[in-house]
């Protein structure tokens, strides 16, 4: 049914269960988004159909879905956002920084300046003194969250930020 919208142009757009965000194309389908990759506003999108599922929606680039792309091309959707998406959405970051003390809480606190909501958080050792923080945080688009990224990587102590994939299955 989508496919024959999508070839006849049709693109009322509804929002997803959530209430967050339309998508061109998914009328009355259930629509969710990979915790895999997190798309967000403004990202290349593509949906993967599941029989049962609905749509996932995936960041285009998304590991989890190459070999699906590959084996089951008709599976795998070429998406767009609604215009002006509203709600806020799910992002990980991986900074890797030399943890001093307060480091962790300067990161946090310049983190909610910039109207971002910190929703986890994890920690690991890379060698003495550096470590790999892992964070998954709210918001609104690729514009907010670059901004974000460009408040954490004015710190002193980071040494590198970037959108964070987590290899699992959708």
């Amino acid at each position: 049914a989508i496919v024959a919208r999508r070839l006849l142009g049709e693109n009322e757009d509804i929002p997803d269960k959530k209430g967050n965000v339309a998508i061109r194309g998914t009328e009355g389908l259930l629509v969710t988004y990979a915790r895999c990759c997190h798309p967000i506003p403004d990202d290349e999108i593509v949906s993967v159909l599941s029989p049962g599922k609905g749509m996932t929606i995936h960041q285009n680039g998304c590991p989890n879905i190459r070999k699906l792309a590959k084996e089951e091309p008709q599976r795998v959707l070429q998406m767009s956002w609604d215009e002006e998406p509203q709600g806020e959405f799910k992002a990980s970051l991986r900074i890797e920084l030399f943890n001093h003390q307060g480091t962790l809480a300067t990161l946090t606190n310049n983190i909610a300046s910039c109207d971002s909501n910190i929703i986890g958080l994890q920690t690991e050792e890379k060698e003495s003194n550096i470590y790999f923080v892992d964070l998954e945080l709210t918001t609104y688009n690729r514009v907010h969250l670059a901004n974000v990224m460009r408040k954490i990587r004015i710190m002193p102590e980071v040494q590198r930020v970037s959108r964070h994939s987590q290899s699992r299955h959708h």
